[in-house]
């Protein structure tokens, strides 16, 4: 056997012959793919006020998309200065491909706050 440009050439031989002829051909692989088993949350708005007042409380609602499956989701919030938690860990139910919301409460500091909202899911 033979390598040419790539391809296998088998000796005349060993070859199968066809009345018609191959001009070409390709070999492709598919990947199975593994079916999603719990939820792919996805962020897609969040409502919150510009300016609120020291020691205010006040909700920030996050809009999400489950791309993945039914099961247990979470959110939190971490102020981005102290690295703290500041809102801890929610979990609540999503379902299969759905889309909603949900409000965190949170209080304002002495202070400017930058915080990153997280959502995530429970395998």
């Amino acid at each position: 056997m033979a390598i040419i440009a790539g391809r296998k050439i088998l000796p005349l031989a060993e070859r199968v012959f066809d009345p018609d002829i191959l001009d070409d051909y390709r070999e492709i692989t598919i990947t199975l793919a593994v079916p999603t088993a719990y939820p792919k949350m996805v962020i897609t708005n969040i409502d919150y006020p510009s300016s609120v007042v020291a020691g205010q409380s006040f909700d920030i609602t996050v809009y999400y998309r489950n791309d993945g499956e039914a099961g247990t989701a979470w959110i939190r919030a971490i102020d981005l200065d102290t690295n703290e938690e500041v809102v801890p860990r929610q979990t609540f139910s999503v379902e299969a491909g759905r889309s909603g919301s949900i409000s965190i409460s949170f209080t304002m500091p002495d202070r400017d706050v930058r915080l990153r909202i997280e959502l995530g899911h429970v395998e």
